[in-house]
């Protein structure tokens, strides 16, 4: 695997299988890194086939103390680039996650971390784990870990970075609460995925933004209605985080896809159709993915989710004369205009 030493988002990385590969797609990859992130040095890695992804969420104050706030899963990717995140992991052994949060600790103890890191981890078929990286900043993802731990990181990071000790935070390790239930983070970008599993960044100008809202759910967006949505910036539109602090993961999947059903979005396509589909493949139940997941099952997703998507296209009536008190978006039969039913009203939501 080759990567960008400064990237971030899969912006700089490509798979290399044979040497002959190796000169092209290192140049491709330092070009991307340069244009990204102006530094074009990259770094050599294995490759883990069928990985999964794990981070840990890590905080110190700069005196060695440091505590961790649990793990996420970030399996679900696409082009190298997480879409989907769940916390606590779903599949992990206590076992093997009481390794994976001493691993991570000690590298932020020997580091005498001050504020927040992520520390990433690859776990192979085998159930065994390597450090890829550790990012020091907040992560897109950081919303699942303040919604089944209670802890603001935003605000913690600012104390810290103030001067304060984690015994004053309150957030020594044996202060730290144990995960409540289940988050999910859903990531609304602007593209379309593409028969290889890719995806393709999708502009226009959003004609309706409405995000959904109620109990256990949460959205981080940018979206508006007359939003120019252009190709120079990331594609992401909004965080969907949904919490179900009992009934297990099952409870949260099933307020992920009631909230991802919900969440209207026009003008632009969108990663919301392959949410859904991802939502209802049968592996969700127990959290059986891995990094690859919708690259190998990207022809199924793109069927179920009736991909590649495009924003309805509203029709105008033929001629005025022919309907001069049609009311848009008419649907009586004698109506030449054809355009679709208007939404009438928003869903009751019973939780």
């Amino acid at each position: 695997m080759v990567k960008a030493v400064a990237g971030g988002g899969g912006r700089g990385m490509r798979i290399v299988r044979s040497a002959d590969a190796l000169p092209a797609a290192f140049a491709r990859c330092a070009a991307e890194a340069q244009a990204a992130f102006g530094d074009g040095s990259l770094y050599l890695e294995a490759l883990i086939e069928q990985a999964r992804h794990l981070e840990v969420q890590v905080i110190g104050d700069g005196s060695g103390a440091v505590s961790h706030l649990w793990e996420r899963d970030c399996s679900l990717q696409r082009s190298h680039q997480k879409l989907i995140e769940v916390a606590p992991s779903p599949w992990l052994p206590a076992a093997l996650r009481e390794a994976l949060l001493h691993a991570a600790c000690t590298m932020a103890a020997s580091a005498k971390l001050r504020g927040l890191t992520t520390f990433e981890f690859l776990f192979d078929t085998r159930d065994r784990f390597f450090f890829i990286e550790a990012n020091p900043r907040l992560q897109v993802e950081h919303t699942i870990t303040e919604a089944v731990t209670g802890v603001d990181l935003v605000q913690a990071q600012l104390r810290v970075a103030q001067g304060a000790t984690l015994a004053q935070l309150g957030l020594t390790q044996g202060q730290v609460p144990a995960p409540q239930g289940f988050a999910i983070q859903l990531r609304v970008n602007a593209e379309q995925l593409q028969p290889d599993g890719s995806a393709r960044p999708a502009v226009g100008t959003l004609s309706a933004y409405e995000p959904p809202a109620g109990p256990g759910i949460r959205v981080d967006g940018c979206g508006f209605a007359g939003a120019v949505i252009s190709p120079a910036y990331d594609s992401l539109l909004a965080k969907l985080v949904v919490h179900a602090p009992t009934g297990g993961l099952d409870a949260a999947l099933r307020r992920a896809r009631r909230a991802a059903a919900e969440f209207v979005v026009q003008g632009v396509a969108t990663s919301l159709p392959l949410l859904a589909s991802l939502l209802a493949r049968p592996e969700m139940a127990g959290f059986q993915v891995h990094t690859r997941f919708i690259e190998a099952h990207a022809g199924e997703l793109i069927a179920a989710s009736g991909a590649p998507h495009r924003p309805p296209r509203r029709r105008r009536p033929r001629s005025k004369k022919d309907s001069p008190r049609c009311a848009p978006r008419c649907t009586a039969p004698s109506c030449p205009s054809k355009w679709r039913p208007a939404r009438q009203s928003r869903p009751v939501r019973r939780w």
